[in-house]
């Protein structure tokens, strides 16, 4: 219950591994739809793409456009997770940047 408002937005589970390095995703529905007994190693998938914390925002909101997602990992430059970005997230920096252009050409 202490992840409703996080998980409401989320569609994936990011898996972690011991050394908090980014290892795999997995959707909700295939957990719930997965057999008691099966692994999370087993469900997720290991190819996953991600944002690196010192790429550009707009790298990251075309990251999202491109694979049409609602979220993306962002982790560090050992892979480690550090958090996730979301479509909300990219929108109010895409209207932030069509401000600052506005205001450029205004002046």
């Amino acid at each position: 219950k202490s992840f409703a408002e996080i998980a409401e937005s989320i569609n994936y589970l990011y898996v972690i591994n011991d050394s908090k390095q980014l290892v795999g995703v997995l959707s909700y529905r295939d957990l719930i739809l997965g057999e008691p007994e099966d692994k999370v190693q087993d469900l997720m998938f290991t190819r996953v793409i991600s944002a690196g914390v010192l790429q550009d925002q707009e790298e990251v909101a075309r990251l999202i456009q491109r694979y049409d997602f609602l979220a993306i990992p962002i982790v560090e430059e050992n892979h480690v997770l550090v958090g996730i970005v979301t479509v909300d997230d990219i929108i109010d920096v895409v209207i932030k940047e069509a401000d600052e252009d506005y205001e450029k050409f205004a002046a």
